[in-house]
């Protein structure tokens, strides 16, 4: 029993580290992209308020990974009302450092299929 215990421990330990020696050192940056839907109503400021809270996580949470060294990639499809111009830039601008802001449709109506087929592409 203590043998098996021990080849069970031996291949958790190789398959952990396989994973940690996948994983970026300090001096690679990963390569990631976040792809966002954003529902524009009508009335947007409910949900400006949320979206901007929400890229404060984000921002928040990539400058505390020290192996990020660039701004990810944050496609994003408005579904609904048009943005007023620079609005979604004014609030990524926030975080230049770590997120890149790209507007890359929109869509009068629909739902996630649109973020995510283009997720696919």
């Amino acid at each position: 029993c203590l043998l098996a215990a021990l080849l069970a421990s031996c291949a958790a330990a190789e398959t952990m580290s396989a994973r940690v020696a996948s994983l970026p050192t300090p001096h690679e940056s990963p390569r990631l992209a976040i792809f966002y839907n954003m529902y524009v109503p009508e009335k947007p400021a409910l949900a400006l308020q949320i979206v901007n809270e929400q890229l404060t996580q984000i921002g928040e949470s990539l400058r505390k990974i020290s192996s990020i060294t660039h701004a990810i990639k944050l496609r994003y499809i408005t579904i609904g009302h048009a943005l007023a111009e620079g609005t979604m830039e004014g609030m990524c601008g926030n975080y230049s450092d770590r997120i890149s802001c790209i507007h890359f449709g929109h869509a009068a109506s629909g739902y996630e299929e649109h973020t995510l087929g283009a997720m696919y592409e």
